[in-house]
């Protein structure tokens, strides 16, 4: 379940000091469209760890 401190948790990443490395690469993310719709954003959290901050190959993205 997403709560306020989890969204606090996700957006508290420091740009200037998260591995890149770590962050899922949604270029390589594969959605199972057999999966209900109500399921599908949990899946996604799941497979991206942290929605609001990942990488695009070598671009990285935070959401503010």
């Amino acid at each position: 379940m997403i709560t306020t401190a989890l969204i606090d948790y996700f957006m508290s990443v420091d740009m200037e000091t998260v591995d890149t490395e770590k962050l899922a690469d949604i270029s390589t993310l594969e959605f199972d469209n057999s999966l209900p719709i109500e399921k599908r954003p949990a899946y996604v959290l799941e497979k991206l760890k942290n929605p609001l901050c990942f990488r695009c190959v070598s671009v990285v993205a935070k959401w503010v």
